[in-house]
């Protein structure tokens, strides 16, 4: 099965290779206005189709959940990574706080020492 989708050729579709194909044409006339149509318009004017099989259209759609996924996996990894450091920074606060306690009971010590 194959889906097919339609779209008008625009000015920012042109390529230089669709340009040399249609210079060596010669002009029609167009069906509701008679005019003739130089060969840019006549490119214009021709719908541009591409297929598409169903099976590259699921490819693509599941390429695109894969890297969602893995983008909302980063995301996870990145918030893991900061709490991590801040866990970081928090042990050694507490290391600094449970050097200052254990100064402060060896200076106790001391001086409960002296007065005994």
């Amino acid at each position: 099965m194959n889906i097919t989708i339609r779209k008008k050729r625009t000015d920012e579709t042109l390529e230089s290779n669709d340009m040399i194909a249609f210079d060596s044409e010669s002009p029609n006339s167009s069906p509701k206005t008679d005019q003739t149509l130089l060969p840019t318009e006549k490119l214009l004017a021709k719908p541009l189709s591409m297929e598409f099989p169903v099976e590259s259209l699921n490819n693509s759609f599941q390429s695109l959940e894969d890297l969602s996924h893995r983008l909302e996996l980063v995301n996870k990894l990145d918030i893991v990574s900061k709490q991590n450091m801040k866990i970081d920074d928090l042990q050694i606060q507490l290391k600094i706080c449970k050097s200052e306690l254990d100064g402060t009971i060896l200076e106790n010590n001391l001086f409960w020492s002296y007065l005994l």
